[in-house]
């Protein structure tokens, strides 16, 4: 466009400048449509879809609490566990802590699920029908050969026992 605002004399001045504010308009939607467009993508590139935890549902809380004298990176962030109530929003769930009537609604953000530790190590599907430990044991090892493979003498235990 031309970027002299003067308008051209055979032209009504009033209709020339509508004309040009019109085409600035115009031009200025179509970039701001653009450049949202593409702060979009860049925000959404580092966002991961939100867990749904169904009703029943047993979930931990992140809540960062500091104390005094207390090294921040010891602290214990994560609380619950907590059941889950129902999903208010798409983003909210109300949730109760053990037992108490008292329920409160928490922002998926702050919510990951929580593994009970004292169950048994899972187990796999074997189509024969039994079922198998998905921890393998640890292989039987001879403290003599590994010592030999690194080059090293034999442990003093072992080599007190080869004297006799």
């Amino acid at each position: 466009t031309d970027p002299n605002p003067i308008p051209p004399p055979n032209r009504d001045p009033s209709e020339w400048m509508l004309k040009r504010l019109q085409q600035a308009r115009i031009k200025i939607q179509s970039r701001a449509a653009e450049v949202q467009r593409k702060q979009k993508e860049l925000y959404d590139e580092g966002r991961r879809e939100a867990p749904t935890y169904p009703p029943g549902a047993q979930v931990l809380v992140y809540k960062p609490i500091r104390k005094v004298g207390k090294s921040e990176k010891l602290l214990h962030r994560w609380f619950g566990p907590y059941t889950v109530i129902r999903q208010t929003t798409p983003s909210n769930y109300e949730l109760r802590l053990g037992r108490s009537t008292r329920t409160e609604i928490v922002h998926v953000e702050q919510v990951k699920p929580f593994h009970d530790l004292t169950d048994p190590t899972p187990q796999s599907y074997d189509p024969t029908g039994t079922s198998t430990d998905l921890e393998d044991p640890p292989p039987e090892r001879n403290q003599a050969e590994d010592e030999s493979q690194a080059g090293l003498k034999p442990s003093a235990t072992q080599g007190a026992s080869t004297r006799d």
